[in-house]
């Protein structure tokens, strides 16, 4: 054999190959190595979840108990619901810090959200998790009151919308959230009819707040049990003896119950408790509507007032939470914490960042600012100052 002619495993010399062989296995292994390292070093981007729902937008009103008479849009607050719909769509986790008002908490936030998703048609249905979770969280979205006659609407044109059965296809019970929010025009023909003295009393009372339009369902803390109850009390509470839903022949008994019901009601809030270890959520994770819609957005509440039960221990908790959301079967859902301190915002994206390192495909972390000049998110947009004082 004469010397630098290798035999391959055939016991044939390299030499003695086709050279169209030869080529053809040169170009195989050039390939393979091109496609080991574009695994390793681009990773595929994530996919964009796309879920319209109403074809024609409304645009809904809210006003506090405090001022019932004066009706705002959430554009002070726009930032912080755009940051919201974009992780929706990208999973990408994101901290905002809200400066130099602080916004009371970010449960009201997450409520304004889910009726905005319904009401612009931007989703057809969602499922958002709020953590920590906490009894006394419900207490600020009873302060806000929702535009009854923009609610019917928006339910109005969601029942006559030409493309329904494109996103109400399913089990989710969409007709009997139109049915129930279509009867909230009884309160506003009630509420004209009231003279002008007892009329601020009147919007009040006849006017459904944040929490009984949002179907929300509290972190079952029992083992054993289910994760999520139905509540069908909750639907509309206040106001539904005001209208035709508290008839007896009015047949809505059954879209009560199924608006309260977790694994029907097509917009729902789910509260996470704030376990010390990651294996704490599973049974949340888990749940029947986790399971059968995903779960498409977590809001953390890092405020003052949300961290007022975890305290200290909030950085080793929001850390069991990353992690199990990092091996939810299925898409992962985003992470968007609400902060009002820079040094809680540090640490909060130090966290973040590093998780998003080991995501695949790879979605990294984004950190953002709300400029609140009152502490609310209701009101118009507020002009940023060209200079921030030191």
């Amino acid at each position: 054999m004469r010397p630098g002619n290798k035999n391959n495993r055939f016991g044939r010399s390299d030499r003695d190959l086709d050279p169209l062989a030869r080529q053809e296995q040169s170009r195989a292994q050039t390939e393979r190595i091109r496609t080991l390292l574009q695994s390793s070093r681009a990773p595929a981007a994530p996919v964009q979840m796309v879920r319209p729902g109403i074809s024609v937008p409304t645009a809904i009103k809210y006003a506090t108990t405090a001022d019932p008479t004066n009706w705002s849009s959430i554009e002070a607050g726009s930032p912080l619901f755009e940051a919201m719909f974009a992780g929706v769509k990208d999973t990408a986790d994101r901290a905002i810090m809200c400066w130099p008002s602080k916004p009371g908490g970010a449960f009201v936030a997450t409520c304004i959200f889910l009726r905005e998703a319904r009401a612009s048609g931007r989703l057809a249905h969602a499922t958002v998790g709020y953590w920590p979770w906490r009894e006394g969280a419900l207490r600020a979205a009873r302060s806000i009151l929702v535009n009854p006659d923009d609610v019917a609407c928006a339910s109005l044109n969601a029942y006559n919308d030409a493309k329904k059965a494109e996103w109400q296809a399913g089990a989710l019970a969409h007709q009997s959230l139109c049915m129930l929010e279509m009867r909230l025009r009884d309160l506003v023909r009630s509420r004209a009819s009231s003279t002008a003295i007892v009329n601020v009393k009147s919007i009040v009372v006849r006017s459904p707040t944040l929490l009984e339009t949002t179907s929300v369902f509290a972190a079952g803390r029992q083992k054993g049990a289910h994760a999520y109850d139905s509540a069908p009390e909750q639907v509309l509470r206040r106001v539904r003896k005001y209208t035709s839903m508290g008839e007896r022949n009015a047949g809505l008994v059954e879209h009560v119950g199924a608006i309260g019901d977790p694994t029907r009601a097509p917009f729902v809030l789910l509260g996470l408790p704030a376990a010390h270890t990651s294996e704490g959520l599973n049974r949340h994770l888990g749940s029947s509507r986790v399971k059968q819609h995903g779960l498409d957005l977590v809001v953390a509440d890092l405020t003052r007032v949300g961290r007022s039960e975890i305290h200290e221990d909030w950085e080793r908790r929001l850390e069991a939470l990353l992690g199990a959301l990092d091996s939810i079967e299925g898409r992962r859902p985003s992470v968007l914490v609400v902060t009002e301190e820079s040094f809680i915002q540090r640490r909060t994206f130090r966290l973040l960042k590093g998780h998003a390192e080991t995501r695949r495909p790879k979605v990294k972390a984004q950190q953002l600012g709300l400029y609140l000049e009152h502490p609310t998110l209701l009101g118009p947009a507020p002009e940023i100052p060209s200079e921030i004082a030191r």
